[in-house]
């Protein structure tokens, strides 16, 4: 064998070695980042608050396998673990970013340290230091989510407690996360009836706001306004009216929303606006002749709103409590402004805390 046959046969190996020891760098870098990725997704909760995926993500810069190569597996695999799960496309979009922004920072860092050692330090610092401001204020303050969960999780035992029985089924919650876009750290929550209609319970500055509740409220309601008015247009079927859900009554620590069904009926405020009435007087005698007939029927409720009139202002208005003698309601009229109602301050509360 003459020397160049030699020479080949070494440079050969040599070849080999190294692309061995490439193939094994490239596996390293796509296990690291699979393994930043799992850890760095929302429904990780304060574990994804913890710089543990952004240390991984700048692990990798001393695999020598090519920024860009590193950084775009990187990029891929947690734009794609986040995409999987979060319908928001932002999300995984923010998440995927601050890993790639400090894949390549880190990578830079690591150059300049080969150059310069002192510069490089520097600059490897301050990159570390940019890349944790920016986890802050993204994804979130781990501390601080701790401080929510102690807010929330005491609120959702207590408001949605485990009732296999209940109208509305069993509730979930996700792990705590944070929502830059409120700056608020919120909860999930959902119901296994209604899966596809999850709503937040969040915290900002220790002050609760729960969306899922009112969400709730108004799938549990449905049934109890049906009923009510399928009674009175059973009996009643000229009379021109609409019943809309006014709100549940409700004592200290009852859970409204894990009631079975048709548990709440004496717990239920109903509107009811009477179409078609010119005077007082014939509004003072449909309301009796609706009242008699629901407390004939044997439908419980906790509160009757009776309205008519188109004035711009004000409204005819009549309440009922079921506190009264069978058969021997006298109703008496009072004057209402239009935006007095319960919805309207619900609908001005949720408003104010969104905007």
């Amino acid at each position: 064998m003459n020397e160049n046959n030699i020479s080949s046969a070494e440079n050969n190996k040599k070849t080999e070695k190294e692309n061995r020891f490439y193939t094994i760098k490239l596996l390293a870098v796509t296990v690291m980042a699979f393994v930043a990725a799992l850890l760095f997704r929302r429904s990780m909760g304060i574990v994804a608050m913890i710089p543990i995926s952004l240390i991984i993500c700048a692990a990798t810069a001393l695999l020598d396998i090519g920024y860009i190569t590193r950084t775009a597996i990187v990029g891929i695999t947690v734009f794609t673990l986040n995409s999987i799960e979060n319908k928001n496309m932002e999300i995984a979009i923010v998440y995927s970013a601050l890993c790639i922004l400090t894949t390549l920072l880190a990578s830079y860092s690591v150059y300049k340290i080969k150059a310069n050692k002192r510069i490089g330090i520097t600059i490897a610092s301050a990159s570390g230091l940019l890349c944790i401001v920016l986890s802050l204020n993204l994804i979130g303050n781990p501390f601080s989510a701790m401080a929510a969960k102690d807010v929330i999780t005491p609120y959702t035992d207590a408001n949605y407690p485990v009732n296999e029985n209940a109208a509305l089924g069993v509730f979930e919650f996700s792990a705590v996360y944070y929502d830059y876009t409120l700056d608020a750290y919120c909860v999930d929550a959902k119901s296994n009836k209604y899966p596809t209609e999850p709503s937040p319970i969040s915290v900002n500055d220790d002050v609760l706001y729960d969306s899922f509740y009112y969400l709730m409220e108004s799938k549990i309601s449905q049934i109890y306004e049906s009923d009510l008015s399928a009674v009175l247009r059973e009996n009643l079927p000229e009379a021109r009216f609409e019943v809309t859900f006014d709100g549940f009554v409700t004592m200290p620590g009852d859970a409204i929303l894990s009631a079975e069904s048709g548990a709440l009926y004496n717990n239920v405020r109903y509107d009811i606006f009477i179409s078609g009435i010119q005077t007082g007087e014939a509004m003072l005698e449909a309301v009796k002749e609706m009242v008699n007939v629901i407390d004939a029927s044997g439908i419980g409720y906790a509160q009757l709103t009776f309205k008519s009139g188109i004035g711009l202002w004000t409204r005819r208005c009549v309440t009922v409590t079921p506190y009264h003698p069978a058969g021997r309601f006298d109703p008496s009229m009072t004057f209402v402004p239009v935006l007095n109602t319960n919805e309207f301050s619900e609908y001005l509360r949720y408003t104010l805390l969104n905007n």
